[in-house]
């Protein structure tokens, strides 16, 4: 996967933005991804539990 733009909507209206987005996998609960934090300027990975959120979408 090509580095991608990925939002999250959370369930109670907030949005994150995430850059640089590689290695999305998702599960039954979860979904996993590796991004570049632009104000730590560091690579990370995050995880996000379903029940939490209200939706996500990638970049194609």
């Amino acid at each position: 996967m090509k580095d991608k733009t990925l939002v999250i909507w959370m369930e109670n209206g907030t949005t994150c933005f995430f850059e640089r987005v590689k290695i999305l996998k998702e599960s039954a609960n979860s979904i996993t991804f590796e991004y570049f934090g632009v104000s730590t300027q560091t690579k990370r990975e995050a995880t996000f539990c379903k029940h939490k959120i209200a939706g996500y979408a990638i970049e194609i």
